[in-house]
């Protein structure tokens, strides 16, 4: 009798709190616009997405699924969720590259912001402080110190200035980062509902497993967590997905089928005030009829691409700093940064990087760079590069990684080729920021 009273009880409570009387809230629009990308109440939202199948140390055994779930993560939360997206990869997840990006985005992100976390990759289970550790991928294996603390996972997501901030971790021995609390969905799920989850501070993981190892293989070359979780977000048809709700339709299929248990809780000393991570699709708008919501494609402002001021064969220059390839479909910087950059940095510059009003610029990869060289032309420096785009040293960085210990690949257009050297060097080497038009 006294557990049905206090259920009784709860269920009051939750009622009142989330679903009050009409006299004293709006219902429909003005609620539901309140979460709309257009009401300046949501900030920009962010994703930090890591995958690691090889690693460098024959010690450590490769995987094969984590990129491959990295990517499609990516992929998704782009473009069905707006997400501004920053990936690392095999050779690029190092150590240093994952602390340093943590404390870039918990720098950079801001009060109304969402920041998601996504890490595919060994974990170990730090069992003299009952802790854990991400591994990257320059670890040496059995060598704690090569591996990424959980602390520092932590101090980042406590850091960010950001209201919400999810970390997903799909490696062994992710149950070590939780608190005790848990949250479950009120009995009926409305807008008021995500409203409130979206105004209050959060700090919340999803993670595959507790405190043992996980599975790498599942379906479709994906683990068993991942392609439930991918499932979710890539149909759902709703305006807004809560983090209760993902763990609530993808736990009892993971636990059923494999010998792990998936976890959401708050993450244990970062700040968390009992909010929500709420996902919103990118083409959703609040409706007219009713309240109604509708999630139908609609155009997006695009910023210009400025005026045209130069052409020669297939590249045409604009006066906002860019220059088109239309045989590519890339969208260049006109001209390198001017100055000597270490890779890390170069990665950094080009996120930053904010030429013709666009904000996805990232690293040019091998195959793209040497679509700029050219045999038959020198610049005035004696570097064969095509006309339109103009650079000051015959290195340019590439988004490739990883050779023989180096850290990082660069391509020369003196003899057009890529060549490796250390991710701390940065004598002679400049970064040309890429986009995809």
């Amino acid at each position: 009798m006294l557990k049905k009273a206090r259920r009784i009880v709860f269920l009051f409570i939750i009622t009142v709190l989330f679903f009050p009387h009409p006299a004293y809230s709006e219902r429909g629009l003005s609620v539901i616009s309140e979460l709309s990308r257009r009401s300046g109440n949501v900030g920009e939202f962010k994703a930090l997405v890591i995958g690691i199948d090889k690693y460098r140390d024959k010690k450590i055994p490769d995987l094969d699924t984590a990129v491959n779930d990295a990517r499609e993560i990516a992929d998704i939360v782009k473009h069905n969720y707006g997400f501004k997206v920053i990936t690392l990869f095999d050779r690029e997840a190092t150590k240093k590259s994952i602390y340093n990006t943590l404390r870039d985005m918990a720098y950079e992100a801001k009060e109304n912001d969402s920041v998601l976390i996504y890490y595919a990759g060994h974990g170990e289970q730090d069992r003299q402080y009952d802790d854990g550790w991400w591994i990257p991928s320059d670890a040496r294996g059995g060598d704690p110190v090569t591996y990424l603390d959980n602390v520092q996972v932590q101090k980042a997501m406590r850091s960010m200035k950001a209201r919400h901030v999810l970390l997903i971790s799909d490696s062994c021995y992710s149950g070590t980062l939780f608190g005790q609390a848990t949250r479950s969905l009120p009995p009926v799920v409305n807008s008021k509902y995500y409203v409130n989850l979206y105004k209050e501070k959060s700090r919340w993981g999803m993670t595959s497993g507790n405190k043992t190892p996980v599975a790498d293989s599942g379906t479709g070359k994906h683990s068993v967590f991942a392609y439930e979780l991918i499932s979710v977000l890539k149909n759902n048809k709703q305006p807004y997905l809560s983090t209760q709700e993902i763990y609530t339709k993808i736990a009892p299929i993971v636990s059923n089928n494999s010998e792990q248990t998936p976890l959401c809780r708050p993450i244990r000393h970062t700040g968390d005030q009992g909010g929500s991570f709420v996902f919103i699709l990118k083409d959703y708008i609040a409706g007219t009829k009713g309240g109604e919501s509708n999630t139908n494609p609609i155009p997006t402002a695009r910023p210009r691409r400025g005026n045209e001021i130069k052409r020669t064969d297939h590249l045409i220059a604009y006066d906002n700093g860019t220059v088109l390839d239309t045989h590519t479909g890339l969208m260049w910087a006109a001209s390198d940064n001017g100055k000597d950059i270490n890779r890390y940095d170069a990665g950094s510059y080009c996120r930053n990087f904010r030429n013709g009003g666009h904000t996805d610029w990232r690293l040019p990869n091998h195959d793209e760079i040497t679509s700029l060289y050219t045999q038959s032309r020198k610049s005035g420096y004696g570097y064969h590069v095509k006309k339109l785009i103009n650079v000051s040293s015959a290195n340019i960085w590439v988004s490739d990684t990883g050779n023989s210990g180096a850290g990082g690949a660069y391509f020369t257009f003196t003899v057009g080729r890529k060549r490796w050297d250390n991710q701390s060097d940065s004598e002679g080497y400049r970064v040309l920021p890429v986009r995809t038009d």
